[in-house]
């Protein structure tokens, strides 16, 4: 059986390359044929415009096209933090800042946990572990306030729908 399975060797029935007597020679006349491949590229006028790297389609801000928010800055003093986000402080604000102020509150989240593993692979301790239960309840408490006024859309749409059957 090993012997048969060395000896054999698949059978290509047609050549899967191109030569160059199949492909058609190119018209001499100045007429462009309708055949033809639009012209790529970004100063490209063609229906294929859109193709090209990804930095030359979409406007990245430059704050972001590097990782350095993400870690901490040299000069930062770890002793000073604030406060959680209370319940009672976010029902005052409004969907897109609690929207805003959530990315930033996973922004720092991430930051805390890069800082945390340098300091641990780099044999020391993590110096204010709080912070990130300070971030976790503020996050906590932005789920919260969401749920709430879900709760309440919720309830007013049905009390809406038992007041139209009356």
């Amino acid at each position: 059986m090993l012997a048969a399975a060395r000896t054999f060797r698949p059978l290509l029935l047609r050549s899967p390359l191109r030569t160059l007597s199949s492909v058609p020679a190119a018209s001499t006349t100045s007429e462009p044929s309708t055949n033809d491949v639009p012209p790529q590229g970004p100063n490209s006028t063609g229906r294929y415009n859109w193709i090209g790297p990804p930095s030359s389609r979409y406007k990245v801000p430059t704050e972001l096209k590097n990782l350095s928010h993400f870690f901490p800055p040299d000069n930062s003093d770890p002793t000073l933090t604030g406060r959680s986000w209370s319940a009672s402080d976010l029902r005052l604000k409004s969907f897109e800042d609690l929207h805003k102020l959530h990315f930033v509150l996973l922004r720092e989240y991430n930051l805390l946990w890069t800082e945390q593993g340098l300091k641990r692979r780099k044999g020391g301790f993590f110096v204010n572990p709080g912070r990130k239960q300070n971030v976790k309840k503020s996050v906590a408490a932005i789920k919260q306030v969401l749920g709430e006024r879900k709760r309440e859309i919720e309830r007013l749409k049905e009390m809406e729908s038992v007041e139209e059957i009356e």
